[in-house]
């Protein structure tokens, strides 16, 4: 988390007394909630290397197309994704969503909740040159 508090204090996103608390569930990005001048929210970045077993690497830009997706789907479904805050270089920052929400990747592994299902099938690739692809396959 030392990272991620340097890269936030260098982008001025947060002051010195901030405090990150790391939250769980990914393997491709570090995520923390981030407490700073009486504010809550949240802070993702792309890791290089995956956090598995094996040697996996993925491309540490994947995080622009994970902000313009959820900027996308913003103004149709503004309940569906937290609202960005802000993007800097390497990550960004979107609200703190507390409570009253599901973890819809466990309800998905538990085989509970056909939405998930249906929304995990779906691929949806944004193109840098902002075309749009879904593949229902």
């Amino acid at each position: 988390m030392n990272e991620m508090f340097q890269i936030l204090h260098d982008a001025n996103e947060i002051t010195s007394n901030a405090i990150l608390t790391p939250l769980t569930g990914g393997v491709s990005s570090d995520i923390c909630l981030v407490e700073d001048r009486g504010e809550k929210w949240v802070a993702k970045r792309a890791l290089e290397k995956l956090k598995v077993a094996a040697d996996w690497c993925a491309d540490t830009n994947r995080y622009i197309d994970e902000y313009r997706y959820m900027q996308l789907v913003l103004p149709w479904l503004p309940t569906a994704v937290p609202k960005i805050r802000s993007i800097g270089k390497g990550f960004f920052t979107m609200e703190f969503l507390s409570s009253g929400f599901r973890n819809w990747k466990q309800d998905l592994l538990k085989g509970k909740s056909m939405i998930s299902r249906f929304w995990f099938t779906m691929k949806l690739t944004l193109f840098r040159g902002g075309i749009i692809i879904l593949n229902m396959n």
